[in-house]
């Protein structure tokens, strides 16, 4: 994950009525590690990540700028993540990226989940 430097506010945090988008917590990482090793999360995604890429994400992705755990506000649980990155093959605009968990899917936590996170990437340029 990359840790672009800005005067994006951070940390942040986004709610919607339904769910909490929060920077990434070490109690997160196995939430984390399932989204990017789980084969139907990843399959327009280049497939699972490998046990080395996996290794280096778990270490380095508490806390990185622009990464959030999206979680449910009724008790916490994380169902995936939303990332904010600045987007060179657009003029430096933020690219607004998410993953569900597959539980979650059909419930429109993905739509809701950037629609939180997209006028923050929106308001500020990295």
């Amino acid at each position: 994950m990359s840790r672009p430097s800005s005067t994006f506010p951070w940390p942040a945090r986004l709610s919607t009525d339904r769910l909490l988008l929060r920077p990434i917590e070490a109690d997160d990482v196995p939430a984390m590690a399932r989204l990017w090793t789980d084969a139907a999360v990843r399959r327009h995604l280049g497939g699972p990540v490998d046990k080395e890429t996996l290794r280096v994400r778990e270490q380095h992705c508490v806390g990185v700028r622009g990464a959030f755990s999206v979680t449910l506000r009724t008790d916490g649980a994380v169902i995936g993540g939303v990332q904010l990155e600045p987007d060179a093959r657009r003029a430096g605009r933020t690219e607004v990226s998410y993953q569900l968990l597959p539980e979650p899917w059909g419930s429109g936590y993905g739509r809701e989940a950037v629609a939180a996170a997209g006028p923050l990437g929106e308001s500020r340029r990295w």
